[in-house]
């Protein structure tokens, strides 16, 4: 026990199920867009406001850096969204791995949450990209009781 009386704690790392993921995605209204750009400079990171369409992520974009390397180069992409509690005992990620691609008018309006879609950067933002995942995984740190008999 601590000085609290509480029983001491250790934190787990769990995994998380793809259907938690989804849902843990979908609380969220920014992440991380990570690109690889293969002409030798370090990947490019940038927080993007999204909506999730299904299983997909979709952003709107200006034809800058971040355009050209995940739409335009046909490289693979990750995007990543995380919380963490106050005092770092409960945190989770989710990683959503896949491809971009443009929208098109009518992939646009078929969208249920895109009205809601405004991008928080300044600026045009007239291209629509879409994540189509390969992977979707999902890791969370937690507290648990350390059992009596581990204590020492």
């Amino acid at each position: 026990m601590n000085e609290m009386g509480d029983p001491p704690l250790e934190l787990v790392l769990d995994e998380i199920s793809r259907d938690e993921c989804l849902e843990l995605l979908a609380s969220q209204s920014i992440g991380r867009l990570a690109v690889a750009d293969h002409g030798g400079y370090p990947p490019h990171i940038v927080p993007v406001n999204f909506v999730l369409d299904g299983d997909a992520v979709v952003f709107r974009s200006n034809v800058g850096l971040k355009f050209r390397l995940s739409v335009l180069s046909e490289h693979s992409v990750s995007f990543e969204v995380d919380s963490v509690e106050p005092g770092g005992h409960m945190a989770w990620s989710v990683v959503v791995q896949g491809r971009a691609e443009l929208l098109g008018d009518d992939d646009i309006a078929a969208i249920p949450a895109g009205a809601w879609l405004r991008p928080m950067a300044p600026g045009e933002r007239a291209e629509w990209v879409r994540i189509v995942p390969y992977a979707i995984t999902g890791r969370k740190v937690r507290p648990v009781p350390i059992s009596p008999d581990r204590e020492t």
